[in-house]
């Protein structure tokens, strides 16, 4: 049986899930299951299911075929079969190869009276690092010992800065340019760490120089692992 295809925001309820509800108006006959009708602004649209079903979707990066069963008991509704690559772009984000590591502001432990998280656009960062005596953390989990080269968005709204990240006892310095306001992010490149041991490690990130730190928006430090 053909099925129509609709828009994720329609009808996932949790991610890796499609949900709906029975019609009351029609009854199933013997080995049917009951059409379902896709949760959200859409009530009109229905999903006729029975046994197994092929489902067009429009996903993050491209369309996609998910296959999936028809379920009986409440509540009813169809369950798909997704790998990990389609959870991800269901929810909007890019696969993240092995060992890659984003680490974001809303993950951060921040340490100081000022800098904070704010909200600015679609992503969070961390704002309001005024003060040279502030300083933020990450603890990451790393599957195997390697070299990772790390790089960072941020924004400098009042002049170039100076900042330091360490890692196990080494140290790299980068510097962030100028930038046209505090939501104009720059690419910094901040070089290549060795990460010795599988496990789990504390990444900080403080100001280099406190007589001569300026503010910055710091948006997410990546960390890539050499191949």
């Amino acid at each position: 049986m053909a099925v129509p295809s609709a828009r994720i925001g329609d009808i996932m309820e949790p991610p890796g899930r499609l949900t709906g509800r029975p019609r009351t108006s029609a009854r199933p006959g013997p080995g049917e299951f009951p059409p379902v009708r896709p949760s959200g602004s859409e009530p009109e649209r229905e999903i006729p299911v029975a046994g197994t079903a092929q489902h067009g979707l429009d996903l993050p990066g491209g369309s996609d075929q998910l296959s999936g069963r028809a379920r009986r008991d409440p509540p009813p509704g169809l369950e798909l079969n997704l790998d990990d690559e389609q959870v991800q772009r269901l929810a909007g984000q890019q696969r993240v190869p092995s060992g890659d590591l984003t680490l974001d502001a809303e993950h951060a432990v921040l340490h100081g009276s000022q800098i904070q998280v704010e909200q600015r656009g679609e992503r969070a960062n961390i704002g309001y690092w005024d003060r040279s005596q502030d300083w933020a953390s990450w603890t990451i989990r790393v599957p195997a010992p390697g070299t990772y080269t790390l790089t960072a968005r941020c924004a400098a709204a009042t002049g170039p800065t100076e900042f330091v990240v360490e890692l196990d006892g080494q140290a790299l310095s980068a510097t962030v340019p100028g930038t046209t306001g505090w939501d104009d992010y720059a690419a910094v490149n901040i070089g290549t760490l060795a990460v010795k041991s599988a496990g789990t490690h504390v990444l900080r990130v403080r100001p280099r120089d406190p007589a001569t730190w300026k503010p910055m928006n710091l948006l997410a430090i990546r960390m890539l692992q050499s191949r």
